[in-house]
C-alpha cells in the first residue's frame, strides 16, 4: 500500500518550515534595527523579504501539522485538541505576517506617521489582534509539541526544545527563532528512514507470513 504524499513528507514539512520560519527571524533580530521607528522596520528589505518567506515556513508547518496528524494510527481527544491548537494558530499567524507584508509596508511608505503610531497608540483592536495571535500561534504550538511529547511521537527532547523555543519566542525573539529551528529540524531528521529499513521491513513482513 502506498503511503499517502502528506503523511510520507509531514515530519519534514515541518522541519523545513521550522527552519526557515526560525532562521529568517533570527536573520531579522540581527539585521532590523528594533529601535528603528515601525514604518522604518516594515519597509526595510530584510524585514520585508523575511516576513514574506516566513508566510512560506507557515504554510509548510500547517501542511506538517497535518501530515503528522494523518498518520497516528488512532486518534483521541488530546492528539485532536493538540492539531486544533496548531492549526489555528498557524493559520492566524499566516493572517496576520499576510497583512503586515501586503499592507502595514506598502502603507509605511505612504504615510509613515500613522505607521509609527501603531506602536505608541495602537487602538484597543489592533493590540488585542496582533498579541492575540502571536499567543495563540506560541500556545498552539506548545499544545502540540506537548502532546506530541506525551505519546511519544517523535523524539521528546526536540518538542520539549520546541516547548521552549516558543515559551521564549516573545521575549527573546532571537533566541526562540534559533530553538524553534533547532527542534523542528530534529523532529524533521528523527523521521528519516536509515538505509536497510525497508529491507528489513520487508524480511519481518515475510516472517510473519512464514509463521
Amino acid at each position: 500500500m502506498h503511503t499517502p504524499w502528506l503523511i510520507r513528507w509531514g515530519s519534514w514539512f515541518i522541519g523545513l518550515g521550522g527552519v526557515l520560519f526560525g532562521g529568517i527571524k533570527v536573520v531579522i533580530s540581527l539585521l532590523v534595527n528594533a529601535s528603528a521607528p515601525l514604518s522604518t522596520q516594515v519597509t526595510s528589505p530584510v524585514h520585508h523579504v523575511g516576513e514574506g518567506l516566513q508566510m512560506i515556513a507557515l504554510v509548510l508547518l500547517v501542511l506538517g501539522v497535518v501530515g503528522i496528524s494523518l498518520r497516528q494510527p488512532q486518534t483521541s481527544a488530546l492528539r485532536t485538541v493538540g492539531f486544533l491548537f496548531a492549526f489555528v494558530g498557524t493559520l492566524c499567524a499566516i493572517g496576520l505576517l499576510w497583512s503586515s507584508t501586503f499592507l502595514l509596508a506598502p502603507l509605511a511608505r505612504i504615510v509613515p506617521t500613522v505607521v509609527d503610531g501603531l506602536l505608541t497608540h495602537a487602538p484597543l483592536l489592533v493590540s488585542v489582534g496582533v498579541l492575540g495571535t502571536n499567543v495563540l500561534f506560541g500556545i498552539g504550538w506548545i499544545v502540540f509539541a506537548g502532546v506530541q511529547l506525551w505519546v511519544g511521537d517523535g523524539p521528546r527532547l526536540a518538542w520539549a526544545a520546541v516547548m521552549v523555543a516558543m515559551l521564549v519566542y516573545l521575549p527573546f525573539p532571537l533566541f526562540g527563532g534559533a530553538l524553534l529551528a533547532i527542534g523542528l529540524a530534529w523532529v524533521a531528521w528523527s523521521s528519516r528512514k536509515l538505509p536497510g529499513d525497508d529491507h528489513r521491513e520487508v524480511h519481518v513482513s515475510s516472517s510473519t507470513i512464514a509463521d
